[in-house]
């Protein structure tokens, strides 16, 4: 559950803010913890789920028209984990506004 000093001014986060939540008009309130698109491993986060469509590397499919892309979402507390992951097939060859 968040708290009152959690609550972040929107025009001070850059890239280097991990946690904190801020409103906005569009999408109301945004839990940055959870919205960071970064991270350092290979199946998590926004960034590197684009990384892999747009630069079409994956586990490619035996018939070479399609290949894998894995992501994972986790969160943990109290050593607790519980998260979700998924496998996608994608077609070779999609333009940019395709893989978007």
């Amino acid at each position: 559950m968040s708290k009152f000093d959690d609550i972040k001014d929107g025009s001070a986060v850059s890239m280097a803010t991990k946690f904190g939540i801020i409103y906005t008009c569009q999408c109301g309130w945004i839990d940055l913890g959870h919205a960071n698109p970064h991270s350092k491993l290979a199946n998590v986060g926004a960034a590197n789920l684009w990384r892999k469509i747009s630069t079409e590397t994956g586990v490619p499919s035996p018939n070479k028209l399609w290949y894998r892309v894995d992501i994972e979402i986790t969160m943990s507390k109290f050593g607790v984990t519980d998260g979700v992951r998924g496998s996608y097939a994608v077609r070779l060859g999609l333009d940019t506004a395709a893989k978007e």
